[in-house]
């Protein structure tokens, strides 16, 4: 004889689904805020790279040995101020309130922005790296050299650079030199000078551009 499907059951039924959808939404956020977030980017200064505003990165947050050529996403403190550890989101303890911000039913939407002069909160940009710790940068003439070697991609059109023409500048422990691909359009360390690893939120590791996806960046 068939069990019959009465209301008792049907409520324990629904509120099983209820726990699993929970659970599941909770992993989800805990995976986004700890292991890989999605961001949307603004601007184009990473062009051609990523070319379309709207384009959506996957960062990774526990990269680790960050090499030359990775493109990575970190926060900039307020304009004139230095960077505080326990304000910057790259590595600031999680609140509760934040964790929940980011679950994938609430999350707030975050984007990178691909360039800010100024800024009265710290804004996430996204460049690539060009120089990594213990890597020796210099402008002579417009032109880039890392390690004395001419970079012919980041060759600049212009007869000075932000940090003054003629920079030399080696990368001390836990430094990193960054540009945004698109060379003409982009503020990074050729204006502000290098910066810190405790200010790197992770590391690009999937691009969703015009619906197509992109590992090689």
């Amino acid at each position: 004889m068939e069990e019959s499907f009465t209301p008792r059951k049907l409520l324990i039924l629904i509120i099983e689904l209820i726990l699993l959808f929970i659970i599941a939404v909770t992993i989800v956020g805990v995976l986004r805020q700890f292991v890989i977030t999605p961001l949307a980017v603004k601007g184009s200064s990473m062009a051609p790279t990523i070319h379309e505003e709207g384009d959506k990165v996957y960062v990774y947050r526990q990269a680790k040995n960050l090499e030359k050529g990775d493109v990575i996403v970190y926060y900039r403190p307020p304009t004139g101020e230095a960077n505080d550890e326990s304000l910057n989101p790259s590595s600031k303890k999680v609140t509760f309130s934040e964790f929940m911000q980011n679950l994938p039913i609430l999350g707030v939407k975050v984007t990178v922005n691909d360039e800010r002069e100024s800024s009265e909160n710290y804004v996430a940009i996204i460049k690539r790296i060009v120089a990594c710790p213990g890597d020796t940068v210099s402008f002579v003439g417009g032109e880039l050299y890392v390690n004395n070697v001419k970079e012919d991609k980041f060759i600049y059109k212009w007869s000075s650079v932000g940090v003054g023409n003629n920079y030399t500048h080696t990368m001390q422990e836990g430094e990193y030199f960054v540009l945004g691909d698109n060379r003409g359009n982009s503020i990074d360390s050729e204006d502000y000078g290098p910066i810190k690893s405790s200010q790197i939120y992770g590391k690009v590791v999937l691009l969703v551009s015009g619906g197509k996806l992109k590992t090689n960046l």
